[in-house]
Order: structure tokens, then C-alpha cells, then sequence
């Protein structure tokens, strides 16, 4: 896994987020970062909470009596595999409906106030599979 954060690698604990401050947001100043790990190591880690989501609507599903779609033109629920492959507009659609911060507290710490925490999160813009490796990319401030 690597963290790059303005063109430069970072380390983990240099990042935090929270649900709660600035985020979806692009303040001035703000900066990209991306996240590159394999997917063999995104599905490790990942596979337990997204299987557990689709599971959840699909219970869901079945209370309302009525199938509620991840995605626009959704006739399913997508298997990890099949999501990571979906094109990207109807990925990050179920990952802004679903997923943000479940997939950002798997890397990062929230709400981190100690002074290794260098940058903030505002943004989770695109998880995109990119040959063999999942690319994770938003936006952070300096803090």
C-alpha cells in the first residue's frame, strides 16, 4: 500500500478525516491524495463490510417489498468483483450512498488530533480499479 498526498508518499497516520467537519467539501487550498493497494488487499479488506451492506438492503428489499436500486439502471446487486468493475459514475454512487466512511476508516483514523495529523480529508472522489491495483483519491487540506 502506498499513500500519496500532493505528489508526495506520506505515511497513514499523517491523515484523518471526520464525518462531521469539511467533508464532500474543496476548500481553498485543498490538495489531491491517492491511496494504491492491490485488489487482492482492497477485497481483504473491504469484502466483510460490502457483503454485510448488500445484505442489510437486501433485507431491506424484502420488508418494503420492493427492490431499491444501488445505482441508477441497477437490476441486482452487484458481487465486490462485479463492483469494482461497474463503470465508475455507478460506482461512487453506491460508495456516496453507502460506503464513504466505511472505506476511509479502514485506512485512516478519525477525528485524529494529534500533531503527526498533518492532513485532513474533505473528499473520497473516485475508487477506481486501475489494472491490478485499486486507486482510493479525494482531496485534503493541510491542517
Amino acid at each position: 500500500m502506498k499513500l500519496v498526498v500532493d505528489g508526495v508518499q506520506e505515511s497513514f497516520s499523517s491523515v484523518t478525516f471526520s464525518e462531521l467537519a469539511h467533508f464532500d467539501s474543496d476548500p481553498q487550498g485543498a490538495c489531491s491524495y491517492e491511496l494504491h493497494l492491490t485488489e487482492g488487499c482492497f477485497v481483504d479488506v473491504f469484502d466483510s463490510i460490502y457483503n454485510e451492506c448488500i445484505d442489510e438492503l437486501v433485507r431491506d428489499d424484502v420488508i418494503v417489498g420492493k427492490f431499491n436500486p444501488p445505482y441508477e439502471g441497477a437490476v441486482g446487486y452487484p458481487t465486490l468483483y462485479e463492483f469494482l468493475r461497474l463503470p465508475e459514475s455507478s460506482r461512487m454512487e453506491m460508495v456516496r450512498a453507502f460506503f464513504v466512511f466505511d472505506v476511509l476508516g479502514i485506512f485512516f483514523a478519525e477525528d485524529k488530533m494529534t500533531a503527526d495529523a498533518r492532513w485532513f480529508i474533505t473528499s473520497l472522489e473516485s475508487i477506481l480499479l486501475r489494472e491490478e491495483d485499486v486507486v482510493i483519491s479525494g482531496r485534503v487540506l493541510a491542517r
